[in-house]
């Protein structure tokens, strides 16, 4: 029950009144399939919640959110959702923000240093401002770089191994989407819907491509995403 309500505040706090599934996200042309390590449809909401990239229990790239109505005009509510990096992952900056770019962009090592973040911080990615209780919300502003972007984009990574660095991307939008196992089971936004590396170090990657659904099985049946996320693990412990 605690879930639905959650889950109902997040639709009416979005102002999100209609069934939009994304379908267009799978849809990108799929290029390098074998050497790319992809999470599938791992959604996590931007208000709270993390990805742990390698499975050792370090959270890579996390998620939160603020939420605060007027004290002058209890009814106007602003919602800030915002990205935190770790140590050894850069992202995408245009400036001092986050930088969006759209599927079939490049990401890697082409691109100057001065669009990447240097430092562990925190970026604002997206802010909802809405009248409520009304419902639905009236008045719903959708603000910053993710809105800029279109709602629906890609934040280029770059992630600092022993080897080199490892180019990649994480796909956020401010709609909801629906479980590509389960079109029934909709997820509301915004979210960080799915993520993708390159496992080759200084290899530029795509932004959208993905594995084709026969090589993602023989990925993951042969055991290939499992070793390369191990030697990642062992390569940070030195």
């Amino acid at each position: 029950m605690n879930t639905m309500a959650s889950r109902l505040r997040d639709q009416v706090a979005t102002g999100i009144v209609s069934m939009t599934v994304l379908s267009a996200l799978w849809t990108v042309p799929v290029l390098a399939q074998g050497t790319i390590a992809y999470s599938g449809f791992a959604p996590q909401w931007l208000g709270g919640g993390a990805w742990d990239f390698d499975g050792d229990s370090t959270h890579e790239l996390s998620f939160d959110g603020t939420f605060i109505a007027t004290p002058s005009n209890p009814s106007f509510h602003t919602d800030a959702y915002s990205i935190s990096a770790s140590s050894f992952l850069s992202v995408m900056l245009g400036g001092a923000q986050l930088q969006f770019v759209a599927a079939g962009a490049e990401i890697g090592p082409g691109m100057t240093s001065d669009l990447w973040s240097t430092s562990p911080s925190t970026w604002t990615a997206l802010t909802i401002s809405y009248i409520s209780p009304e419902t639905p919300p009236e008045s719903i502003q959708h603000t910053g770089p993710l809105a800029d972007a279109g709602g629906t984009a890609f934040l280029g990574l770059r992630w600092e191994k022993p080897d080199g660095f490892h180019y990649g991307w994480a796909r956020l939008t401010s709609e909801q989407v629906a479980d590509p196992e389960d079109p029934f089971t909709i997820y509301f936004g915004p979210l960080a819907v799915d993520w993708a590396f390159e496992t080759r170090p200084g290899v530029s990657i795509t932004a959208g491509v993905v594995p084709e659904p026969s090589t993602w099985a023989l990925l993951v049946g042969g055991g290939v995403l499992a070793v390369w996320c191990r030697r990642t693990r062992n390569e940070k412990k030195g």
